[in-house]
């Protein structure tokens, strides 16, 4: 959605596209906030697949292209998830430009992009299972090795979800050969020897803003799991003194003085939120890339620590009183915290390598034609 607003704030026409779900989410938080649409953007949503008819859904080709309310011939380019890279096949079916957005950094899309070598080697069998139990996946010396039951997309206990999500891994790959440009949301500076291996507006719960106004300046924790997460019910209740809510405007809530670290699940997303707002991490990542993400704050960049679970799993209250304490002991990582905000700041204004990154990108959409 932040993409889509920035492309519109260039004055290109955007139409965001989402599921009904979503979509009656995002319009129920816009209510009373016209002064904050764009004229240039338009929201529409798609039947969320359960209402569909077998063979609909399993030829999404045929369901876009034989919408009547469809009209691709104003359409000059299309941007999608790698996630659901149907949607660029589609375009490229109909000879429409195609831009791959990656939710995840720039390390773990070049490990995905390296699957065919880490297969070829035996590193991991067909279904994405390391062969062996120990040792390192490398890609370069320069940037963080991978646990072999650690890699993005990893899930060495569902073997399920192991095989689901890295059948999708392997069809996000096939869609960056047919896109033009692959987005990515990150710093250059800060994570170049992964980039050079590569060839939210929800409603929120507004009471969590009165409570951490209400709170003294770097005494609040932030604590935020990503859009999904599963806490047993002990695990829970280690963390149930919070304030919690369904949604929180994260960003906002990260550049507030009260709040003086992040714990975090290290999706790729709320690393460069938490880095840019300058907080240190507290570092607790279940799957995918999350332990390659946390590897970059904890190792790399040095800006958070990792939380370590007890011998039943569990990340109890004083794991997480022990690793504060540990952080308000160690001025290095706040100040390193502070540097990478620097960096990330001068990046994003006129001159900077993601401000002449995204200005290229619309000046070739603009050029182009139906």
């Amino acid at each position: 959605m932040k993409l889509a607003t920035k492309i519109a704030e260039h004055g290109i026409d955007v139409t965001f596209v989402n599921t009904e779900f979503i979509h009656a989410k995002i319009i129920a938080s816009m209510q009373g906030k016209a002064e904050n649409s764009s004229s240039q953007m338009m929201l529409v949503s798609i039947p969320d697949g359960l209402d569909l008819q077998a063979d609909e859904r399993e030829d999404p080709h045929k369901l876009m292209t034989e919408d009547p309310q469809a009209d691709t011939e104003c359409i000059t380019c299309v941007i999608a998830d790698s996630s659901v890279g149907w949607a660029l096949e589609v375009a490229e079916a109909i000879v429409i430009a195609r831009a791959a957005f990656v939710p995840f950094g720039p390390g773990s899309l070049a490990l995905s992009l390296h699957i065919p070598k880490l297969l070829d080697a035996a590193i991991i069998d067909p279904n994405g299972f390391a062969v062996l139990n120990y040792g390192l996946i490398s890609l370069s010396n320069e940037i963080p090795a991978w646990n072999r039951n650690e890699y993005t997309r990893s899930f060495p206990t569902e073997p399920n979800v192991q095989k689901i999500f890295f059948g999708s891994t392997c069809a996000a790959v096939q869609v960056f050969k047919i896109s033009k440009w692959v987005l990515n949301n990150s710093v250059y500076e800060l994570d170049s020897p992964a980039c050079d291996l590569i060839p939210s507006v929800l409603p929120f719960d507004s009471t969590c803003l009165s409570w951490r106004d209400k709170q003294a300046i770097g005494s609040a924790t932030y604590v935020a799991f990503g859009r999904f997460s599963i806490l047993g019910q002990e695990q829970l209740e280690q963390l149930a003194l919070g304030k919690i809510v369904e949604w929180a405007p994260q960003e906002n809530d990260l550049g507030h003085p009260s709040i003086a670290w992040f714990l975090s699940h290290c999706g790729w997303n709320s690393t460069m939120e938490g880095l840019s707002m300058g907080v240190p991490f507290l570092c607790w990542p279940s799957f995918a890339d999350q332990h390659h993400n946390r590897n970059y704050i904890c190792d790399v960049w040095k800006i958070g620590v990792q939380l370590l679970p007890d011998e039943n799993g569990i990340i109890t209250r004083q794991e997480i009183q022990i690793k504060v304490k540990a952080l308000l002991k160690n001025d290095g990582i706040k100040e390193n915290s502070l540097k990478l905000k620097e960096i990330a700041r001068k990046i994003l204004v006129e001159g900077g390598s993601s401000f002449r990154k995204f200005d290229s990108f619309i000046s070739q959409i603009k050029v182009l034609r139906c």
